[in-house]
């Protein structure tokens, strides 16, 4: 089950030193109708306990579309104060 977007950024907001991975790109083409679904994974770790705190997927009909999502989020509400770091890993 993906976490909700809301309960994510609230996630975050509470760890001190966040730093963020966005990792495992991926897609799936269903067997049925044959529609696309595009994935990337968003975890944040707390740079102290070095553990995963928070996970987000953003997931879209599109490569495109799921690219400018997963950049929105980035720069819109994973850009404050606590992010130490940010690592895009494909």
């Amino acid at each position: 089950m993906n976490m909700k977007l809301w309960n994510f950024l609230e996630r975050v907001a509470g760890i001190k030193k966040a730093v963020i991975y966005v990792e495992n790109k991926n897609f799936e083409v269903d067997p049925v109708d044959g529609a696309e679904e595009h994935y990337w994974d968003i975890n944040v770790e707390d740079a102290d306990s070095e553990t995963i705190e928070a996970s987000f997927t953003v997931i879209g009909g599109s490569e495109d579309a799921v690219e400018k999502q997963k950049d929105f989020i980035l720069s819109e509400y994973l850009s404050g104060e606590n992010i130490v770091d940010v690592v895009e890993l494909s």
